[in-house]
């Protein structure tokens, strides 16, 4: 609440925006406290070729398992949850995924990049919703094909 006040923003802004945070803290607390006491990297920043292709991007969390030895690409969202991985999230993590394997330094040594998910932080919600993703070799490739496509159609038109 300290923080919001100090925002230049509106009072009834301000307002809601505390009974938003107020909400959240005592009914999604718990869940909240479960996606924070995990071994992850937050906000992992890489930058990598791909062919020919510069890709970026931020990761908003690389979620850490050394027992299983396996990792997780974490994703926050804040809007309305959908019951299915819609494609334009599913591409997202992909692109992910595609920039780990480019940059495999990111990982701690061995530790494999497993799969993905998406985590639904939404104030109108009864609890944090999560979608998960196993990585698929054939859906990796179709993504990689997409990609390249896309940049060639995009230097096309630059020519």
């Amino acid at each position: 609440q300290q923080e919001i006040a100090k925002c230049p923003l509106d009072d009834e802004l301000k307002q809601k925006m505390n009974k938003k945070a107020e909400y959240l803290f005592n009914n999604l607390f718990d869940d909240i406290k479960k996606l924070v006491e995990v071994k992850a990297s937050p906000e992992v920043d890489i930058k990598v070729n791909f062919e020919d292709i510069r890709l970026s991007g931020k990761l908003d969390a690389l979620v850490i398992d050394e027992e299983a030895g396996t990792a997780i690409v974490r994703d926050y969202k804040t809007g309305k949850p959908s019951t299915y991985m819609e494609p334009r999230y599913k591409n997202q993590l992909y692109l992910y995924k595609l920039l780990i394997d480019q940059a495999p330094e990111r990982l701690p040594k061995n530790i494999k990049l497993s799969g993905a998910e998406l985590v639904y932080l939404n104030p109108t919600e009864d609890g944090v919703v999560t979608l998960k993703l196993e990585y698929k070799e054939s859906e990796y490739q179709e993504f990689k094909e997409l990609l390249k496509k896309t940049w060639a159609e995009i230097m096309a038109l630059a020519s």
